[in-house]
């Protein structure tokens, strides 16, 4: 649970994942650590929403990673889905696209080898996150 006037970031620090429906979550990246440190910081130089209560952490989870030549790019929860829909699977080409849905709402994406199309999702899951519609 929260505790007034501590602000804190990091791989192990649990915040609410609207897209998991609200569960407390440790994401452990880099991205995520980074992004919850500049939230942390904006936190302590503006102080409190109006009654009170520090803003809510909203950044859009995201991971990558190299494997084998491979590039692999993950964008919101996709473990928080409860239907995954395959947009592409080129095993030739080593391609793969996968967007992740839960109550049918997006919640996450992941691509191999088509790191362009990340974008879309990213900004879907912001508009969603942003407007509280998750």
């Amino acid at each position: 649970s929260a505790v007034p006037d501590v602000v804190a970031a990091g791989d192990v620090v649990r915040v609410p994942q609207p897209l998991a429906g609200g569960a407390r979550m440790a994401l452990g990246h880099w991205t995520n650590a980074v992004e919850q440190g500049a939230a942390a910081a904006a936190a302590l130089l503006a102080g409190q929403d109006p009654d009170g209560t520090p803003a809510p952490f909203r950044a859009v989870p995201s991971f990558w990673s190299d494997l084998h030549g491979a590039r692999i790019r993950s964008v919101g929860l996709p473990g928080a889905a409860d239907e995954t829909r395959v947009v592409e699977h080129d095993l030739t080409g080593r391609r793969l696209e996968i967007a992740y849905h839960r109550e049918g709402r997006l919640v996450g994406a992941l691509t191999v080898g088509r790191t362009g199309r990340l974008a879309s999702y990213r900004r879907a899951l912001e508009e969603h996150l942003a407007s509280g519609t998750v």
